[in-house]
């Protein structure tokens, strides 16, 4: 099992995104709350699907070795497909974002709602993580 699909991984990862969401919610403005609730709804989503995907492909993800075999394995299945539509749509969002030259267009914000979305996902995908790991 490739080592990004471990509980210890996700943990880490996790203390990543909210060092960095934290950091970015004290010095963005307040009205940014709004964004980083969105972005975050949308990683909750991202990451339900992404266990959906984990745990209907259990066999794949356990054979995986490298992280094209991960996403091999992911988007083999429709709610895999889905968690990384929804990546490049966050992508979309975020340049939109950045685009628009609008209130949300500042460091702090875009990297706020990135580590939103990235943090939801790892969470909400943490239950996927543990029943690789139970039937690895």
């Amino acid at each position: 099992m490739h080592a990004t699909l471990t509980p210890r991984a996700n943990f880490k990862l996790i203390a990543l995104w909210c060092t960095l969401l934290t950091a970015c919610a004290m010095f963005s403005s307040r009205s940014a709350v709004l964004p980083f609730v969105a972005f975050g709804t949308a990683g909750i989503v991202a990451g339900m699907l992404q266990t959906r995907a984990l745990l209907g492909r259990r066999t794949s993800f356990l054979r995986a070795e490298t992280a094209l075999e991960v996403r091999r394995a992911l988007v083999a299945t429709l709610p895999g497909k889905l968690a990384v539509a929804m990546v490049w749509v966050k992508a979309a969002a975020l340049l939109a974002l950045v685009l628009s030259q609008g209130e949300y267009a500042n460091v702090q914000t875009i990297l706020g709602c990135y580590a939103a979305f990235a943090l939801a996902r790892e969470c909400a995908s943490l239950p996927g993580v543990f029943g690789l790991a139970r039937a690895s």
